[in-house]
């Protein structure tokens, strides 16, 4: 879900003639749709317009220049590139908002989240965009229906409101997939580790939507007495608890991902110690072995050995006998020390 209104890199073609959307609503859930004719003559008392641009088209940026009645800093401020998410009162009785990453693609690098860029007053809203938004294709599909926001006001609520649910519902989701890799961890399958990396990689994409979106919230919330917010104060608050309740479920998530990973590297580590600890056994049971055959030069039981009284058959298995009591009594000493 998506407000309207992006400047992203990732674009896309855009209308044949620069305008995605321009409605007119009605205040009881419905719209009327325009086309530039109709922007160029609608006037404020007519109902309540949202426009929906490409900046890229001449049309629209004709419009933006000589039709839009909008002020040089207006402009300015609707077209500046703004690197953290905002919300501004301008001269006019009017508010520019900027937010990052409205799209919650869990695929899209954070580097790419488009920014959104919107101006609003209380009878008209500018929003630009160089890509489809899905946030305002389904607006448009609710005021078609007749169930639609009755004013500005109430859809930009809407729409942040939908962009809310979407993230926490993912979020939620990802609470079931957490749920099942614990359960593997349980039993020690393979493949774990990587299906772990995949869902970190998941949570902190994520959290890169919510982070701008609590912003936006609480800037909203922070201008509570303007004609913005102060008809919908209470949507504005369930929505910044709601958010709020988002970025605490994911980092839940994240402290719990870390859990199970230190669960994975504690249980790999042990088995280590251990395939370690028995070697070191071993080595310490055959070192004196090692260090008695070598240190006498032993070629036991065959001619021309390196003692004459080796040379027997029976040598050979003394020599033998000799040398597995003393692996035994090292055993035993091994045993005695705790050390196994």
């Amino acid at each position: 879900m998506d407000l309207p209104g992006s400047t992203g890199e990732g674009s896309t073609p855009g209308p044949p003639d620069g305008l995605w959307l321009a409605l007119v609503l009605d205040g009881r859930g419905g719209a009327r749709e325009l086309g530039w004719a109709g922007v160029r003559a609608w006037r404020p008392g007519q109902g309540a317009l949202w426009i929906h641009l490409d900046p890229r088209h001449p049309s629209a940026v004709e419009w933006l220049d000589e039709q839009s009645g909008l002020t040089a800093e207006q402009r300015s401020a609707l077209l500046q590139t703004a690197e953290r998410p905002r919300l501004r009162a301008l001269e006019g009785n009017g508010f520019i908002a900027s937010l990052r990453g409205l799209a919650p693609s869990l695929d899209e690098d954070s580097s790419a989240l488009a920014m959104v860029r919107m101006w609003i007053e209380p009878e008209r809203s500018v929003s630009l965009s160089q890509q489809v938004l899905p946030g305002v294709q389904r607006a448009a599909e609710a005021y078609r229906a007749g169930q639609g926001p009755r004013d500005l006001p109430a859809l930009i609520l809407w729409l942040a409101s939908r962009l809310s649910t979407s993230l926490h519902e993912e979020a939620l989701d990802m609470e079931d997939s957490m749920a099942e890799l614990e359960n593997l961890a349980l039993g020690d399958r393979q493949g774990l580790a990587e299906a772990l990396r995949v869902l970190q990689r998941r949570i902190t994409r994520l959290r890169q939507h919510v982070a701008p979106m609590k912003i936006f919230v609480a800037r909203l919330l922070a201008v509570s007495d303007t004609w913005l917010v102060k008809d919908y104060a209470a949507g504005w608050t369930h929505l910044s608890d709601e958010t709020q309740d988002t970025d605490d479920v994911l980092q839940a998530l994240q402290e719990r991902v870390g859990a199970v990973r230190d669960s994975i590297q504690e249980r790999l580590a042990r088995r280590t110690n251990q395939v370690l600890y028995v070697l070191t056994i071993l080595s310490a049971i055959m070192l004196p072995l090692t260090f008695l055959t070598g240190l006498m030069g032993i070629n036991v039981g065959i001619q021309g050995a390196s003692y004459r009284w080796m040379e027997s058959t029976r040598a050979f298995f003394l020599t033998f006998a000799a040398l597995a009591v003393l692996a035994w009594l090292e055993w035993q000493l091994i045993k005695r020390q705790h050390l196994l």
